[in-house]
């Protein structure tokens, strides 16, 4: 990827890598800055070229954010890269960070990464669909590269942006790359593109909320009858 597109800021999630080699494998793929959320216990390494003076200005172990002036641009941005627990009861914590700061933050935010859910039950099951109102791809990003009927897709990773964005950066694109040595597909974004996401805090957070809720009266009703859920 930095190879074909060269990135201005390449975001790694779940390194597997001691954060004392975050700054050799900068310089190894032409980076030579970098932050991270491992002081927080969080698995996020962000790498960014000089010119962009980013500058970290909050980390949780679910989140990390920097603020830039980007080229062309004289307001500063804010830039996040989240990688979601697994469980949704610590997830509650970073849909709160996400909504306070939402509420504080006045300049163009755009939040990228891992989110571990699903917001409807189409975005997960086994087999390929394309959408391109919102990104230009694979309308999944992760797959658990089983054979057969074991084989699951899902479309965990995406990019939220809040109003400022919209009007900032009005061609904006995501792009859902190929999946090469990951379960996860790489995103791209791009500036300029072609049509703004749809995507913005207030709709997808929303939803976010609603499907962990959902799923949680799933598990509950499975616990206590198991047969009636499955047979609707």
């Amino acid at each position: 990827m930095v190879k074909n597109f060269s990135p201005c800021l390449l975001a790694i999630l779940e390194p597997m890598l001691p954060d004392r080699k975050r700054v050799a494998l900068g310089l190894k793929l032409g980076y030579h800055c970098s932050v991270s959320n491992a002081d927080q216990g969080g698995k996020v390494w962000l790498f960014f070229q000089n010119h962009l003076n980013a500058v970290k200005i909050m980390a949780s172990n679910q989140m990390l954010i920097v603020s830039f002036v980007p080229p062309s641009q004289s307001a500063p941005i804010s830039f996040s890269v989240v990688y979601a627990k697994c469980c949704k009861i610590q997830r509650r914590a970073l849909w709160s960070e996400i909504e306070n700061l939402s509420r504080l933050t006045q300049n163009a935010w755009a939040i990228a990464g891992d989110f571990n859910v699903v917001i409807s039950t189409d975005e997960r099951r086994g087999s390929r669909v394309v959408d391109s109102s919102s990104f230009v791809g694979n309308r999944f990003t992760w797959c658990n590269n089983k054979e057969g009927n074991a084989r699951v897709w899902a479309r965990l990773d995406r990019v939220l942006i809040n109003s400022p964005w919209v009007s900032m950066f009005q061609l904006f694109r995501v792009e859902h790359l190929p999946q090469t040595n990951s379960n996860h597909a790489p995103l791209r974004l791009v500036l300029p593109a072609q049509t703004p996401p749809k995507e913005t805090f207030g709709n997808v957070f929303r939803q976010i909320q609603i499907a962990e809720e959902e799923l949680e009266g799933i598990d509950f009703r499975l616990q206590s009858g198991p047969s009636k859920v499955l047979s609707r």
